[in-house]
């Protein structure tokens, strides 16, 4: 039988990519109602009101995209001496998503205004519409950085019991491109009804525009960690971390002692 491998150096590289398509659909409709009215039961010079209103705003998104990722790591174990050993790796994750719809967007507000113990022409009935069609693309990029370091110093004289330090500094950006493409539009358009029967349409200047943003957000931390060791057999391994927190100034009777507490048991079959 040969000889189990112990504390000894290697070297390890992993590469992952992924790829799926999927059908996207985004629907909202907003609406708003109102009334207010007023009636005093009699035909009396005061004044009956009768005022509502219906609004709606509608936007469909409806298209289809894609999402690719890339995942590299590699690890590196180097004995320093006999009961001391150096870690080192790295990982990069890149995820890149792409969607690529249609975009709809109706507007509507209907508002119905009555004066009931005046003239007809007092009455009005407003209807206000505007719309648009338009090609959206968006896209969002992220990428990710991670590079741990550590050391393991294994004590007493079985080597059952180790120390071990350790850092990792971690990098992550976003970035994120929306482009709307108007290929065609409803202009603000209000109907102004009397009650007598009068009918005005006005049109307003044909205003939307194509739009395009961009936002990036980076943010980079780095963690400390320490542990200690102890593996009573070949096939057990007993840790525990984060024993004295991240706090300072903190004893063993603060209730963040016993957060930051962790037990790791490894079983080797």
């Amino acid at each position: 039988r040969a000889r189990e491998r112990r504390n000894d150096g290697f070297w390890q590289v992993r590469l992952g990519v992924s790829r799926y398509d999927f059908n996207y659909e985004s629907r909202n409709l907003n609406s708003f109602n109102s009334l207010d009215s007023y009636f005093d039961g009699s035909d009396t010079l005061n004044i009956d009101l009768y005022d509502s209103q219906v609004e709606t705003n509608n936007t469909n998104d409806l298209g289809d995209g894609n999402r690719n990722r890339l995942f590299m790591a590699a690890v590196i174990n180097l004995p320093l001496k006999d009961n001391v050993t150096f870690g080192l790796g790295a990982q990069i994750a890149f995820s890149e998503l792409e969607r690529s719809t249609r975009y709809q967007e109706a507007f509507s507000n209907v508002r119905d205004f009555q004066l009931l113990d005046t003239l007809g022409a007092n009455d009005l009935l407003t209807t206000t519409t505007r719309g648009l069609n338009a090609r959206r693309t968006y896209q969002l990029d992220e990428y990710r950085f991670s590079f741990p370091v550590g050391i393991e110093y294994r004590f007493t004289r079985s080597r059952n019991w180790s120390l071990r330090f350790g850092s990792i500094f971690s990098y992550w950006r976003t970035t994120e491109n929306d482009a709307l493409t108007v290929t065609d539009a409803q202009p603000l358009t209000v109907v102004t009804e009397t009650g007598d029967g009068d009918v005005q349409t006005a049109r307003f200047d044909n205003t939307y525009q194509s739009t395009s943003s961009q936002r990036k957000e980076g943010l980079s931390e780095t963690v400390f960690l320490y542990g200690l060791g102890y593996t009573p057999t070949e096939n057990l391994q007993i840790d525990l971390l984060g024993f004295l927190g991240r706090t300072d100034g903190q004893g063993i009777i603060d209730t963040d002692f016993f957060r930051q507490l962790r037990f790791s048991f490894t079983l080797k079959l």
